[in-house]
């Protein structure tokens, strides 16, 4: 972890810095600023387009009685890509521009889904719709009986 957050806040502006100073001495630095100013300016129109889309596609999967998660994912790498179109930088630009690739964030969801498929046993709870090991049926109600534990103050050792 220390690892990552060394990568994050100290090598990759030192690689953005370096990238900056061949982009300015190679095409100046007026171009390098209007790249700068461009990509944000694309990363927040991608932003308001596909941010809108994606919440419309969650409300619908709402409205359907589905949990949108593919819906939430999405949305949490539109917003991340756009975070780093914003962030000056040709690396952090690259990055946030395959976030707002569809392939790419399914290739990212498959790896993270991958990740936490081997750590935790929840995907038979959670998977209703395809009934995955037969526990629950759609619309089916689930009765059981219950009682209310009350818990008395633990006797004080005097």
């Amino acid at each position: 972890m220390k690892h990552l957050i060394f990568t994050i806040f100290v090598l990759v502006p030192l690689m953005e810095i370096a990238i900056f100073i061949e982009f300015s001495e190679a095409f100046g630095i007026w171009t390098t600023v209007t790249l700068i100013l461009v990509s944000a300016l694309i990363g927040g129109k991608l932003f308001q387009s596909q941010g809108l889309h994606t919440l419309q596609n969650a409300l619908a999967s709402t409205e359907k009685d589905l949990f949108p998660a593919q819906e939430v994912f999405v949305g949490a790498c539109i917003f991340l890509a756009s975070l780093l179109l914003i962030t000056p930088g040709v690396l952090t630009d690259l990055l946030g521009l395959a976030l707002f690739s569809p392939p790419c964030r399914r290739y990212l969801g498959l790896k993270i889904l991958q990740f936490f498929r081997g750590r935790f046993d929840f995907w038979g709870y959670a998977d209703v719709k395809n009934n995955t090991k037969g526990k629950y049926q759609s619309g089916q109600t689930i009765e059981t009986n219950y009682r209310e534990v009350i818990e008395e103050d633990p006797p004080h050792n005097t």
